[in-house]
């Protein structure tokens, strides 16, 4: 499978999975170490120990390379939140793991975090088709829907807008993470932050039973 334009790459469409590794590897370097602008086809290949051929013809440019892999990788952590999802039925723990994974994860991949929340310019993903992250988002909205309907969150605002008190902080707490040094856990004050996050979107007019 060829990717133009925006079109979205079947990341697993790679025909030698040890390509892909060193892709990744190369990919991982390069956009968490150095300048978006600086980085070109011609240095991830060969620093990947691949053909320049090779990689323009599953990727055509620099830009749908890095976002396959951003791609692949906001795969693993939507995986691995469907996994810890199981078994949860209380909407706010639902909601509160969902916020510990992302952090959790960016702290595992601090160097794909940099490229995700720090190298990347925003304006440049937000033409791209992998920008929209529907898996991701299906899950959170899906959850503060549900909060909507058992009436703890505030049903009087888009489950879209209650969205952005979520990404923004993750985005955020990872961004002053790195800032300070990456010293302390970044999930270290993640339940702090979610209580905070509560008390933005809970229904003020809400009473427990």
């Amino acid at each position: 499978m060829l990717l133009k334009d925006n079109a979205v790459i079947n990341h697993r469409a790679l025909p030698d999975q040890n390509i892909q590794k060193r892709l990744e590897s190369a990919v991982i370097e390069t956009f968490s170490r150095g300048d978006f602008h600086e980085a070109s086809m011609r240095k991830i290949a060969k620093k990947a120990g691949v053909s320049f051929g090779t990689i323009y013809k599953y990727y055509n440019d620099k830009n749908n390379l890095l976002f396959a892999f951003i791609d692949m990788w906001f795969d693993e952590l939507v995986d691995r939140l469907v996994d810890h999802l199981q078994g949860i039925s209380e909407t706010k723990e639902k909601l509160r793991k969902i916020f510990w994974i992302q952090l959790d994860y960016f702290e595992r991949n601090a160097d794909i975090g940099k490229i995700i929340w720090i190298t990347v310019p925003l304006k440049t993903w937000m033409t791209h088709e992998t920008y929209k992250q529907n898996r991701l988002m299906d899950i959170i909205i899906n959850v503060l829907r549900e909060g909507q309907t058992i009436g703890i969150f505030n049903p009087d605002v888009r489950p879209g807008l209650l969205l952005n008190f979520i990404i923004p902080l993750i985005n955020r707490s990872f961004n002053e993470w790195v800032y300070r040094g990456q010293k302390e856990s970044l999930t270290s004050e993640a339940d702090m932050i979610f209580e905070l996050i509560l008390r933005a979107i809970s229904n003020p007019k809400y009473q427990s039973s």
